[in-house]
């Protein structure tokens, strides 16, 4: 079945309705497009409506037809503004989905904002069965009539907390559609759900260096009898088609290690900790906690320590190991902690832990740029359209930038030279935060860079460091990384009022799982109210029902051992395969399930803290 659209004109508003067996789902016409500019220092908001000259016209290919609309000029200040949009609406023959352009003819540089196009669709229905999902980290569900407001995490784009995934979907009742954005580097969107609904969700696409520059493009797909697991499956599809899915199977094909990587507990342990005074993390109270370490040797020790008490493999992740300490002076890193043994000391712990059956991975960073990095130079940091550079002083170095990404792989070639050097060889690592922080763009003349280039230095970086057979990991999961990583820090869902800790924002569901739960490997927090995990719910039952791996501290209690090996036991029976299903048990959404493709289902409660593995 193919859906049919119409565009009809109302109190000077062009309105896209879409009829797609028997129901019609119609743009809001009390939330316009527009388009944003910045105009002499000041942001400018004009309604597509208000364009000096406005056109519809049908639009007919050999592949599909529909309408497009031609937006020119703008009055600002009794001055025109020279902008011409193009606008494409149509469905292609061969699958009935709804195509949508936003083509820049005509833009001054350096004006583009943003654009909300095309508008959301009315969506009133005040029944719970009628809800919005978004893959908001792990994945939310809004019901239309959630008694909370729910907002977005903040910043609103793609590919990163807001969105790890670029598509959203509503469904009513069982008709409903999908969004996917296929141009989504420079994109977004706007999500209103105030207390009780009803709920609006509408595309947002944002300038790239200062303007539209090529063609924003994103698809609607509609359905019959389909629910938010049919529209994870029907993304997979999507991407899969694209070339963009590789799964644990064919990745273990490339690198044998990954073999060992299913069924082990994450451990994450660190080495130096210093803090410059004018970090945010900075201790005026107790300074002597702003400068401690742990030598190699002891981490050493304490691995055989835990392989006595039953932790026969474990993944190790190291922080810290640098010369001064975590978050300190990146890029220029070398040498290993010197008083915590040196090269020699990092090379005995990575040695013993491979003797034990560990694998072994550090910390590294290539983004966060310290002043006072023996190579650090102001004509390498990134640079904003607006001329600024961006820094902070939060993390334990102290004052940085960003280095751009374009520069990165220099650096990562550089300094995994010097681990061969020292016959260090490690079995892993991970690049911090270039799987989820927000891509960056650049300004420089002498290095611009769009975020889609960053995105694919970004790539690159990864590419280089598993050619030299290491399991490579970052910190949250996007959909882009997912091809070129094999384990992230945590992927789970997003908090309210803050991300780190509170009350789950609208409901959780697996989304990312049911996409990409064969394809990479992510850890889980055990305890209650975790990073990620909703206040009062249970971290090992969320590992368990998204079939994850458990965290492990390097000291950890018996009970801890425990879980973490039942969660290890559990992975190695599901690790490679694919989440086909996940459900509320009698409608009750503290009461869960999932199936994965071989049969194994996992149920769990999170009022009584219990489950069953069948």
């Amino acid at each position: 079945m193919k859906p049919n659209i119409s565009v009809e004109q109302k109190s000077g508003v062009y309105i896209l309705q879409v009829d797609y067996d028997g129901y019609v789902w119609k743009e809001d016409p009390k939330m316009p497009p527009y388009i944003q500019l910045k105009i002499e220092g000041s942001t400018v908001k004009f309604f597509l409506k208000d364009a000096c000259t406005q056109k519809l016209s049908p639009y007919k290919t050999g592949f599909g037809e529909g309408y497009q609309i031609r937006y020119q000029d703008f009055l600002h200040n009794n001055k025109t503004v020279h902008v011409t949009i193009l606008t494409r609406i149509w469905a292609d023959f061969e699958h009935g989905d709804i195509h949508f352009d936003c083509i820049p003819l005509k833009e001054p540089a350096l004006l583009f904002e943003e654009m909300l196009w095309p508008a959301p669709f009315v969506f009133d229905n005040p029944k719970a069965s009628a809800y919005t999902i978004i893959p908001m980290m792990q994945g939310t569900l809004i019901p239309n009539n959630w008694q909370d407001p729910v907002v977005a995490v903040d910043p609103v784009r793609y590919y990163e907390r807001a969105a790890y995934m670029p598509w959203w979907g509503q469904i009513d009742e069982d008709q409903g559609y999908q969004v996917i954005v296929e141009t989504p580097w420079d994109a977004g969107y706007s999500l209103q759900h105030p207390a009780h609904g009803p709920t609006r969700i509408a595309n947002v696409w944002h300038g790239s260096l200062g303007r539209i520059t090529y063609n924003r493009k994103l698809i609607m797909k509609f359905s019959s009898k389909v629910n938010y697991v049919d529209l994870c499956k029907q993304y997979r599809s999507y991407m899969e088609v694209r070339g963009m899915v590789k799964t644990l199977k064919q990745k273990i094909q490339d690198n044998g290690k990954l073999e060992q990587l299913i069924g082990m507990p994450i451990i994450h342990t660190g080495i130096y900790n210093r803090i410059e005074p004018v970090s945010d993390f900075y201790d005026k109270e107790y300074p002597e906690k702003n400068d401690c370490y742990t030598p190699f040797a002891t981490r050493k020790d304490q691995l055989m320590s835990l392989q006595e008490r039953g932790v026969q493999s474990a993944y190790v992740h190291v922080d810290g190991w640098g010369k001064m300490g975590y978050d300190n002076m990146h890029p220029d890193v070398f040498p290993p902690c010197q008083k915590a043994g040196g090269y020699q000391g990092m090379k005995e712990l990575v040695d013993g832990a491979k003797e034990m059956g560990y694998l072994m991975a550090i910390h590294d960073q290539y983004r966060d740029y310290y002043v006072t990095a023996e190579s650090y130079d102001e004509n390498q940091n990134v640079i904003l359209p607006s001329g600024e550079v961006p820094r902070e002083t939060m993390w334990a170095g102290g004052e940085q930038t960003l280095l751009c990404t374009i520069l990165a792989p220099y650096y990562i070639r550089r300094n995994y030279q010097k681990f061969e050097d020292n016959d260090i060889h490690l079995d892993g690592v991970y690049l911090d935060v270039f799987s989820v922080v927000e891509l960056d763009e650049c300004a420089h003349p002498e290095h611009p860079m769009t975020r889609k280039e960053c995105m694919e230095k970004r790539v690159e970086s990864f590419e280089y460091l598993k050619q030299k057979n290491m399991v490579m990991s970052s910190e949250e999961l996007v959909d882009w990384s997912v091809p070129h990583i094999d384990l992230c820090h945590h992927a789970p869902y997003p908090l309210t009022p803050g991300i780190d800790a509170g009350d789950a924002r609208g409901i959780p569901v697996p989304l990312f799982n049911l996409v990409y739960h064969d394809c990479v490997v992510i850890p889980w927090s055990q305890g209650k109210g975790d990073w990620g995990i909703p206040v009062g719910d249970w971290g090992f039952l969320h590992g368990l029902l998204n079939g994850g791996l458990a965290y492990l501290p390097i000291e950890p209690t018996d009970q801890e051992i425990d879980r973490a090996l039942i969660t290890g036991e559990l992975h190695k029976n599901i690790g490679t395969a694919q989440m086909v299903s996940h459900e509320f048990i009698d409608g009750n959404y503290r009461n869960q399930r999932t199936i994965f493709s071989n049969g194994t289902m996992v149920e769990v409660d999170f009022d009584s803290d219990t489950y069953t593995i069948s």
